[in-house]
């Protein structure tokens, strides 16, 4: 309990400061913050610390139950899916998708190459299978503009056991505008980055994944929604990593971190309460098109990189015309409580993560800084 009110000290000092960090926890709005400090002290009016709840499987079963009802409903998931939590978040999926999507041991995989993340998954699935076929990769045009291809310049074999991308990629701030559909081949895609922020058809979806830090909650609880008849697992997989056994098992192969995924329910429940899918879809546009409209006006201060049509709704990029300025611009906005602006590691330059959980009041702040800065 120390470590919680600790936290929460901490969470009130820090409650003028706007976090633009690619983490969800420290953006909590304070309602859902309070009430998950509740949590800690009593639940659903029984004296009981939630993090014993592992001992408790019927509460443990009701706490899923009411998790799949909720997340069913908001995005409309067909009943054929199955809806699974599970631990590791999305990196540990890397590894679980091939061994458990393949048809045999020699089958083959495509995989997109389009940004950091969807790169990384290529790399783990490489260590699984012999056959992995690239998609696409990530292409730039004439100004240097990064892009996706379109689906008639990719690869694919229509035997592949399934297609993996990242819908959105949040190093390159590039997010995909299509679901890439290819005759019978399943696809797969991680949304860990823009999910629950716009519609899905699922005709063309077969397996779908979030770690929740980034929209739907805090570290520690990992969503996946899944055709059960896509599991082709004719290997020894091991049982943490074995679909068959989450799918039989409701989830409940091991003890899950009960307190993340019940904060998961709060979110579902908050977000559901908001609006529908097509509100928040518009609600990240409006979001993102503001810095776009101050980035594209800047004469050249501020410097996208991604094709306007591709342009990530969640995660901005931008670069400066050199380090010395892009430094003088992020001390800029920590000396006015606009912090983790700096962008991965990977690339530089600066990223702006617009999550559902950042208020708008900290992107309106941010927006006159860089008027500000830009003048």
């Amino acid at each position: 309990m120390k470590i919680i009110l600790h936290f929460g000290i901490n969470f009130h000092l820090l409650v003028d400061q706007h976090n633009f960090l690619d983490l969800y926890c420290i953006n909590w709005r304070n309602n859902l913050y309070n009430q998950m400090v509740n949590l800690f002290q009593n639940y659903q009016n029984m004296i009981m610390n939630i993090i014993k709840f592992q001992i408790k499987l019927l509460m443990i079963c009701n706490l899923f139950q009411m998790q799949i009802y909720i997340i069913s409903k908001q995005i409309k998931i067909p009943n054929q899916y199955k809806i699974i939590f599970c631990q590791g978040g999305a990196s540990l999926l890397f590894e679980a998708i091939p061994m458990n999507l393949m048809k045999t041991q020699h089958s083959s995989i495509s995989y997109t190459n389009t940004g950091y993340w969807s790169s990384k998954a290529l790399e783990e699935a490489q260590k699984f299978c012999q056959n992995v076929n690239i998609a696409t990769n990530i292409a730039q045009d004439e100004f240097g503009k990064r892009f996706i291809p379109e689906l008639e310049q990719w690869n694919i074999n229509k035997e592949d056991s399934y297609l993996h991308y990242c819908d959105n990629e949040t190093v390159e701030g590039l997010e995909y505008q299509f679901i890439p559909k290819f005759s019978s081949v399943p696809i797969v895609t991680d949304m860990s980055s823009n999910f629950l922020t716009k519609p899905l058809d699922w005709s063309k979806l077969d397996l779908v994944y979030a770690h929740a830090q980034k929209n739907i909650g805090i570290a520690g609880s990992t969503l996946m929604i899944i055709k059960p008849e896509l599991i082709n697992n004719h290997q020894n997989i091991p049982y943490m990593w074995d679909f068959k056994e989450m799918i039989k098992k409701q989830s409940l192969i091991s003890n899950l971190p009960i307190f993340p995924i019940y904060v998961n329910t709060l979110v579902f429940d908050w977000i559901k309460k908001q609006g529908t899918l097509d509100f928040w879809d518009q609600y990240c546009k409006k979001r993102s098109q503001q810095l776009y409209k101050i980035i594209d006006n800047s004469h050249g201060v501020y410097i996208n990189q991604v094709k306007k049509e591709q342009r990530s709704r969640i995660n901005i990029t931008f670069t400066l015309k050199d380090e010395i300025e892009t430094n003088k611009f992020i001390e800029l906005c920590k000396n006015n409580n606009i912090i983790e602006v700096k962008g991965h590691r990977a690339i530089g330059g600066c990223r702006i993560c617009l999550y559902l959980p950042i208020p708008q009041i900290g992107i309106d702040k941010l927006s006159l800084i860089m008027e500000d800065f830009m003048n």
